[in-house]
């Protein structure tokens, strides 16, 4: 500024402001409770017959088969086999003995009873 010779003005100026509204979504977190039906499994036995086989079997006699089977039975035989056998035997003889005999004579005797009247 000092080449020219002029002198400069200085000019000071503020800058002017706008204001400018400007939306901004605020985000807003709210709980909210919503009942929404959820389809369940449910079991539920669906009958079906079926037919039950039962085997009947008869039994018709056919021929005839012999089987032989041996067995051993014990064979019982009787035979008479004389032994003799020495048996002492007892023989009985009497021998007299004198034995005193006491004899009891039973006498009957009246007795005198006594009885004293007052």
């Amino acid at each position: 500024n000092m080449h020219n010779q002029y002198p400069v003005e200085e000019v000071h100026l503020d800058p002017e402001y706008y204001e400018r509204i400007v939306e901004v979504p605020r985000i807003v977190v709210e709980n909210r409770e919503r009942i929404v039906e959820v389809p369940q499994p449910q079991i539920v036995d669906r009958i079906v017959e079926i037919p039950q086989v039962q085997e009947v079997i008869k039994q018709i006699p056919g021929e005839m088969q012999t089987h032989i089977i041996t067995r051993e039975v014990p064979k019982v035989e009787v035979k008479q086999v004389e032994r003799i056998v020495e048996v002492p035997q007892i023989e009985y003889q009497d021998r007299f003995v004198e034995v005193e005999e006491v004899r009891e004579i039973v006498r009957r005797v009246p007795r005198i009873e006594v009885h004293e009247i007052p």
